[in-house]
């Protein structure tokens, strides 16, 4: 809202230049007496509104996620109504407003804005659905395999943020991944683990591929994907380990990595959770463990959805289940909570991403937030948001990009691209995909999106 200033004065002068039986002639005493009584229902008005609103369980805090009604992008918080007018009080009652921290508290930021840039250089051939995952012991970005429209690839990666540069590693000494598409991987200690993935000659691997990131020279080894003997596998499930499949998500949780659902042998959409302990992987011990949820919730079997865990909770975005891609409704996303062991689809609130295959999700560094990449365009490159999953509820932000780089190298939307968070730099990175759709073309630039002052927040 823009204050005519000038309106303002003219308004004034009005009032001061017309007789009102007060402030004029000899009854100019009725003046200062006008004003005193007029601050009296004042502070009885903002005192019967408060009042009011404590009665009824809500604090201004609430009030303000209720009036919000513009946010400063730049800054990356909100500004409400309520917001400024509580400012403006100079009273000394105006302490009732902030004695309480629940009175206090800070409303929910509806946007961010943040620096969009693209790394050109020495890039990777172009690709689609490649393997992709950051490792906080080196520092390094890690790229495998894909499709390059032809072919499947084969070819190994890394990224240096420091130096800019990428390096393509030499052939694999030892056993290699192969070709294949659709592959999952991620860094648990100090290991790259590959689960799963389509090869040209096998469309629903189970293969299991460690790389010791402290080797040297860099090396991936086939482990026998069988459970130890010693270990505590459900003696109830049929397969003591994850059948084969591609289009499944994997991320990261303390020292194991997670698997969630995809696409496996007999047009099967599968929804099944597991945990590989990857404490003793030296050892070439393999411990697969599946979790049997409790609860009446389980979310339906998918491919192409997204998973990253967030604290004690695993929170699970997109895919597609065979018929739509919208599996929950709107305003719903679905929680594991490894404490409980339980899944539930939890209400959110804000301006959420619309759900789809081939969606991104992670960590936003050591915050309760998470940043999703959907297949929606924002104009200059695909829709990010921020999910608040320690707020109640759950609080989605919109992402604005401010583009840094010549206007001719905007990104544009895309599909099948490949991505991670870089926890030390607070960077988000995209590499490749598929732009136009069905009949695009296929990227080899890297996309950085810096978001390190909110991962820091």
């Amino acid at each position: 809202m823009t204050n005519n200033w000038d309106d303002d004065e003219e308004d004034f002068e009005e009032v001061e230049s017309t007789p009102s039986g007060f402030g004029s002639g000899s009854d100019s005493f009725m003046g200062p007496m006008a004003y005193v009584f007029a601050g009296m229902l004042g502070l009885w008005a903002l005192l019967a509104i408060y009042s009011s609103v404590t009665s009824k369980g809500k604090t201004f805090a609430d009030l303000n996620a209720e009036f919000q009604d513009s946010s400063s992008a730049e800054e990356g918080t909100l500004t409400s109504t309520s917001t400024k007018l509580l400012k403006k009080i100079s009273s000394p009652f105006s302490s009732i407003f902030t004695a309480s921290p629940s009175l206090a508290s800070t409303p929910p930021v509806q946007s961010y804005k943040i620096p969009l840039s693209c790394i050109p250089f020495n890039c990777p051939p172009a690709r689609m659905a490649a393997g992709m995952t950051f490792d906080e012991a080196t520092g390094a970005i890690f790229l495998y395999g894909g499709f390059d429209e032809e072919n499947f690839r084969d070819d190994f990666h890394f990224y240096n943020s420091e130096t800019y540069d990428w390096t393509m590693l030499p052939p694999e000494i030892g056993s290699t991944p192969g070709k294949r598409v659709h592959v999952r991987f991620a860094a648990v200690n100090r290991f790259l683990v590959m689960f799963g993935g389509s090869l040209e000659s096998d469309l629903h691997s189970d293969d299991l591929f460690l790389m010791d990131t402290k080797s040297d020279p860099f090396c991936w080894i086939k482990v026998n994907n069988n459970n130890d003997d010693s270990n505590d596998a459900d003696d109830n499930i049929a397969d003591p380990k994850p059948k084969g499949r591609y289009g499944h998500a994997v991320c990261e949780y303390g020292s194991s990595m997670v698997v969630f659902g995809g696409f496996g042998e007999g047009e099967k959409y599968m929804n099944d959770l597991w945990l590989l302990d990857c404490d003793n992987l030296e050892t070439g011990r393999v411990c697969w463990k599946y979790v049997q949820p409790g609860g009446s919730y389980w979310p339906k079997g998918r491919d192409s959805h997204c998973i990253t865990a967030c604290g004690d909770k695993l929170v699970l975005f997109g895919g597609f289940d065979g018929v739509s891609t919208r599996i929950v409704p709107p305003g719903e996303i679905e929680i594991f909570n490894f404490t409980k062991k339980e899944w539930s689809s939890e209400i959110t609130c804000g301006s959420e991403p619309r759900p789809g295959s081939g969606n991104a999700i992670h960590p936003l560094g050591e915050t309760n937030k998470v940043i999703t990449i959907s297949g929606n365009s924002s104009g200059i490159f695909n829709q990010m948001n921020v999910l608040d999953v320690g707020a109640t509820p759950m609080f989605w932000s919109t992402v604005k990009f401010d583009w840094h780089g010549d206007w001719t190298m905007i990104p544009g939307q895309r599909d099948f691209f490949s991505s991670v968070f870089d926890t030390i730099e607070g960077m988000m990175y995209v590499f490749g995909g598929r732009g136009g759709g069905e009949e695009g073309i296929l990227h080899n630039t890297l996309i950085c999106a810096n978001f390190r002052e909110v991962s820091e927040r």
